[in-house]
């Protein structure tokens, strides 16, 4: 069962009733679980003349009563519910809705970017199921990061482990919460390919990285000969030399290794890149 919130008006319904004077129901909206109070304030019957008293609340839920005194009703889950009373076999059907609406979900999933040079993740809301009230979000992060939109870039400092948190309110009052860990990875994409013929398409060689971690970069040729070296954030190679000469096409040998980090060490790559012109 979710909390009971209920910051709803109470609004006072009356129904004209010639046997027992009036029909109230306070509230006549709000979350799951709603309670409502039904009474009758009777104008001209005398209470001991009262034999029984239905109520039925509309969601297949009734209770039977011997006296006129006010009878609370929980709705579990959302809908529209339409009352009733039978009093002394004399049934009136309430002319409005005790309306329910759900708590809104506050679930959301999260992604890596694509953006390169960046610890930046993603924070989307999954939706509402529910699309006809008016919903608003709040985010808040470990890094003490907010913000007040459906979704949520955020660029974060260093890898690691952190928290967000998403509240969630409907235009009735309605809220949910959801609250996960979020775990930054150091990033280090490596392609095997690159075509540096100058048609700009694929034409530098780029790892993928967090843009903060420094990095040593050495290439080789077949014959382990060292043609290239940087030591940068963002590694990138041109198929030219040291000396700014034209490689050959063919298949060489890189080694990368951290040399300054912000957190543990990342591990050591090394792979073959095919260099075609």
């Amino acid at each position: 069962m979710k909390p009971f919130r209920n910051i709803i008006i109470p609004v006072l319904l009356l129904i004209a009733f010639p046997v027992t004077g009036q029909f109230n129901a306070i509230p006549r909206s709000g979350c799951d679980s709603l309670l409502v109070t039904f009474s009758i304030n009777p104008l001209s019957l005398n209470p001991d003349t009262i034999t029984d008293i239905l109520w039925e609340f509309g969601d297949l839920q009734d209770s039977i009563r011997d006296d006129a005194e006010p009878v609370v009703h929980l709705y579990r889950l959302p809908g529209q519910y339409r009352p009733a009373i039978t009093v002394n076999n004399k049934k009136l059907t309430a002319n409005f809705l005790i309306k329910v609406y759900a708590s809104p979900d506050a679930f959301f999933n999260y992604y890596d970017t694509t953006v390169s040079g960046t610890f930046s993740i993603v924070f989307i809301h999954s939706g509402q199921a529910d699309d006809t009230l008016t919903h608003t979000y709040s985010w808040l992060l470990s890094d003490n990061t907010e913000a007040n939109t459906s979704y949520l870039v955020h660029k974060f400092d260093t890898a690691g482990l952190f928290w967000a948190r998403l509240f969630v309110q409907n235009s009735e009052g309605c809220s949910g919460t959801a609250f996960r860990f979020i775990e930054v990875k150091d990033t280090l994409d490596i392609p095997n390919v690159f075509s540096p013929n100058e048609d700009n398409i694929n034409d530098q060689w780029i790892v993928r990285s967090n843009g903060k971690t420094v990095y040593s970069l050495k290439i080789f040729s077949r014959s382990g000969i060292l043609v290239y070296q940087a030591k940068a954030p963002v590694l990138t190679w041109d198929g030219r030399n040291q000396s700014g000469q034209e490689m050959s096409p063919g298949v060489y040998y890189y080694l990368i290794e951290a040399v300054e980090f912000m957190t543990k060490p990342p591990e050591t790559r090394a792979g073959f890149i095919h260099l075609y012109r």
